[in-house]
């Protein structure tokens, strides 16, 4: 799945750029990456590149736009469940089970390598910090929307549940680029287990609140 570019992005040649420089990203690391292969990745001269961007400091801007675009794409998506219960649901098979496994393992060697970067850089460790907090506001407000519909048997810190929700999605992420053999589908599967149980009400106790 590449970042797709928000519409005041929305230059054919831009988005191009980007995917070229994703991709680059995923094989072979930001720091190693360099506008030549981001050109090359896209069949065009380095110039065309530079046409639309600065340098690799921007492009790296417009990917974390990209990514924020799609989260609240997805986000907003998952909210429209009638359930939190379902919500988390969806959000952990996006991340897990409908994204294609070899997607899934390119998201997450990208998200790896910018994360090191972050460590690296004060500033990008402040624009990863902010898209962070962005993710987990908008998952702490559905989580508070279930709260405040009885979904849950019992007291739940709304902010400390998703981020926990967030921990496990990253995790596994990390786990499974630098883990051989890690079955992810079978940690999946106990995740799941383990939010589709114990914490929700029944439906029918729901519904008469």
């Amino acid at each position: 799945m590449s970042p797709r570019l928000p519409e005041e992005y929305a230059d054919f040649r831009k988005q191009q750029i980007v995917e070229a420089a994703w991709e680059c990203f995923t094989e072979k690391g930001y720091r190693e990456t360099t506008i030549r292969d981001i050109a090359k990745k896209m069949s065009a001269s380095t110039g065309v590149v530079y046409n639309y961007f600065e340098g690799k400091d921007q492009i790296l801007e417009a990917v974390q736009d990209c990514g924020r675009e799609n989260t609240t794409k997805l986000l907003d998506t998952v909210a429209q469940k009638n359930t939190v219960k379902e919500a988390i649901a969806e959000l952990f098979d996006v991340a897990f089970e409908l994204m294609p496994v070899e997607d899934r393992q390119k998201n997450a060697r990208g998200a790896v390598g910018l994360w090191a970067e972050a460590l690296k850089r004060e500033s990008y460790r402040k624009i990863y910090a902010s898209q962070n907090e962005y993710t987990l506001g908008k998952i702490t407000e559905i989580i508070k929307r279930g709260i405040n519909n009885g979904e849950f048997q019992f007291d739940i810190d709304p902010e400390a549940f998703a981020g926990f929700c967030m921990a496990l999605v990253t995790g596994l992420q990390v786990q499974s680029v630098l883990a051989d053999g890690l079955n992810t589908p079978g940690y999946y599967k106990q995740i799941k287990k383990i939010l589709s149980r114990n914490i929700w009400r029944d439906a029918d106790r729901v519904s008469d609140r």
